[in-house]
């Protein structure tokens, strides 16, 4: 397999694994929105996309879970104020 062809086999797989991760972050989030009784807002690609910039900045790569979701989710709603 040449060098170019394994480089674009990583490359998708890490897409994959990116692709994955923002929809459990989505999943989380409309989770915490059905619990604090919210329907899931208008600018929700805005918030998702700052939670998972914010999980991926500051969360442990492996280790990261809903309880991380949930702090950049605030930390969304306090740059608004």
């Amino acid at each position: 397999m040449s060098i170019i062809k394994k480089q674009t086999k990583i490359m998708k797989h890490l897409e994959n694994v990116t692709l994955r991760k923002k929809q459990e972050i989505a999943d989380m989030l409309i989770d915490i929105f059905y619990r604090i009784l919210i329907e899931v807002p208008n600018n929700f690609d805005e918030i998702l996309n700052f939670v998972v910039d914010d999980v991926n900045e500051r969360a442990d790569k492996i280790h990261w879970n809903d309880g991380d979701v949930a702090f950049s989710f605030k930390k969304y709603i306090e740059s608004k104020n």
